[in-house]
């Protein structure tokens, strides 16, 4: 018995590249920004944890 070969993946992989190279700078924008929010993120909840600290030294 022949295995049928399935074409979706790699059309699938076609029709990404082909989306990544005519919006390449929306890709970057996109992943520069999801970035930035995961640090903005990082952020504010590192300053949640310093004030909890600090009321708990300084009362």
């Amino acid at each position: 018995m022949q295995r049928k070969h399935c074409f979706i993946p790699i059309i699938l992989d076609l029709i990404m590249m082909t989306f990544f190279e005519q919006n390449a700078l929306y890709v970057v924008l996109l992943i520069t920004l999801t970035v930035w929010v995961g640090i903005a993120f990082y952020l504010q909840a590192l300053d949640k944890k310093v004030s909890a600290l600090e009321k708990k030294i300084n009362p």
